[in-house]
């Protein structure tokens, strides 16, 4: 393992990017544990906690990798598909601005996300995704038939949803 936190501080973007949840997270562990030790180079930045590459990339495994959040502002629309390993049996992102929407996302494991359209101009389209073939999600606990697709090997299925300011939707596998 290098020295230099910033040479593995991209690591668990690669794990999480093909599914390996759990090797994703040992890495972001390993980073978080080390944020305390001195950095490589000291003198000029202190601790390996003090580096802003480290922590804006911590930032980005919890927001796109582990909460598998996708924003696309200029189709105002949102994917999720959460990454969470075992460890971790719900996490979530409040207030998140996409475009011009403010948007909040909770997981629970990966068979459950709640998803809440806080404020916003337009109609904006969740793609809700779940890992596995179903041939339905429930969404507020209503079956809906839902489409596969692969990403890097792995199949998932989701559901698109076309929400209003102020929704607050949960889908789940059934």
């Amino acid at each position: 393992i290098p020295d230099n936190i910033e040479a593995i501080s991209y690591i668990p973007e690669t794990f999480f990017l093909h599914h390996q949840n759990e090797r994703g997270w040992k890495w972001m562990k390993h980073i978080m544990q080390n944020l305390k030790q001195d950095h490589t180079h000291q003198i000029a930045t202190g601790r390996n906690g003090d580096y802003p590459e480290v922590s804006y990339v911590l930032i980005q495994n919890m927001v796109k990798d582990l909460l598998g959040i996708v924003p696309d502002a200029a189709q105002n629309s949102v994917a999720t598909l959460s990454h969470l390993p075992a460890e971790i049996e719900a996490l979530g992102a409040h207030h998140l601005k996409i475009g011009n929407a403010l948007v909040s996302v909770e997981h629970e494991s990966r068979s459950k996300t709640k998803f809440s359209y806080e404020s916003g101009d337009e109609t904006l389209l969740w793609k809700a995704s779940f890992p596995g073939a179903h041939d339905d999600l429930l969404v507020n606990g209503d079956r809906q038939p839902c489409s596969q697709s692969k990403d890097f090997g792995q199949i998932y299925s989701y559901v698109t949803l076309a929400l209003e300011m102020g929704d607050n939707i949960v889908v789940n596998i059934p």
